[in-house]
């Protein structure tokens, strides 16, 4: 029973750090060369693999000018 404690504790926390990640890299304007410098960067500094690939592929995509534009541009959301 502990195990299963354990392994939904580093769910929920693994979870929570790609949240965070994700919610970190709005505000950031990085295209994509310049997030694999910081993507490993986040691994050389600790963060697993995961982490750094979420990091990765949020960063150039969930920019501040990114956003705005699809906001104005409802036609281009997949829905």
């Amino acid at each position: 029973l502990a195990s299963a404690h354990d392994a939904y504790a580093s769910a929920a926390s693994g979870a929570v750090l790609r949240l965070a990640t994700l919610a970190a890299t709005i505000p950031l304007q990085l295209c994509e060369h310049a997030t694999v410098t910081l993507a490993a960067g986040v691994q050389k500094g600790g963060g697993s693999a995961g982490l750094a690939f979420a990091f990765l592929l949020a960063a150039p995509a969930t920019n501040a000018s990114s956003l705005l534009l699809l906001a104005k541009q409802p036609s281009a959301v997949a829905r």
